[in-house]
């Protein structure tokens, strides 16, 4: 790690924030369980990457380690419920659908709305529109 160059790290770690924060935009405006999914896989990518750069603000970085953990578990939540009503084919017709499977949907959709709503506030903080990384991330940086 002593031979690489640090503004080359950032850089790529700016790049993979960028890219989660587009996505995130996508979801906020999208929810589709598809696009969460994205989310999330790329929200894991930043965790991963942001492994490396927790020496340089151990408190702030891990306390962001942990939000974005925090999220991803949600979206992975998420997920998982979206994945059984895909498999259980599940497509609301009036009246066609046995009461207890429409029910059992019902209750799937109020767990996933409440994974949503722990993951929003996170990722909004993290992720907002304009927001810079240097910023997420407690580094202030001197201009001279």
């Amino acid at each position: 790690m002593n031979t690489v160059d640090p503004r080359l790290l950032i850089k790529e770690l700016e790049l993979t924030y960028s890219g989660v924060t587009d996505i995130y935009l996508s979801c906020r405006n999208n929810p589709k369980p598809s696009v969460l999914h994205t989310f999330r896989k790329k929200a894991k990518d930043f965790l991963y990457q942001l492994y490396i750069f927790r020496p340089l603000n151990p408190s702030v970085v891990k306390s962001l380690e942990k939000q974005l953990d925090s999220m991803t578990q949600n979206l992975g939540k998420f997920n998982d419920l979206a994945q059984i009503i895909k498999y259980l084919d599940y497509d609301y017709k009036e009246g066609k659908n046995p009461t207890a499977l429409d029910e059992l949907i019902i209750k799937f959709r109020e767990a996933q709305d409440r994974y949503l709503a722990k993951i929003w506030p996170i990722a909004y903080k993290v992720f907002c529109p304009g927001q810079k990384l240097v910023n997420v991330l407690g580094f202030k940086l001197l201009v001279i």
